[in-house]
C-alpha cells in the first residue's frame, strides 16, 4: 500500500506519505526498513521534484516537509 506514493502517474497521497515518514521515524525493524526503502526510491525518482508544492501545502507532518 505504501508503495502507492511511488506511482507518479497518479496524484500523490500526501497523507500516505506522512504515514510512511512517521513509520520511518518511529517504527522499528522491517517496517522501518521498508519505509526507508520507499522514501529513498521516492527521493531518487526523476519526477519527485514535481511533488514538492503539494507536499509543502498538504502535509501535516514537519518531518515530511
Amino acid at each position: 500500500m505504501a508503495e502507492a506514493i511511488l506511482d507518479f502517474s497518479k496524484e500523490l497521497d500526501v497523507a500516505l506519505l506522512d504515514q510512511v515518514v512517521m513509520t520511518f521515524f518511529t517504527g522499528s525493524g522491517s517496517e522501518q526498513q521498508l519505509a526507508q526503502q520507499i522514501l529513498t526510491q521516492f527521493q531518487d525518482h526523476e519526477e519527485a521534484w514535481t511533488r514538492v508544492d503539494g507536499i509543502l501545502e498538504k502535509s501535516s507532518v514537519s518531518q515530511t516537509k
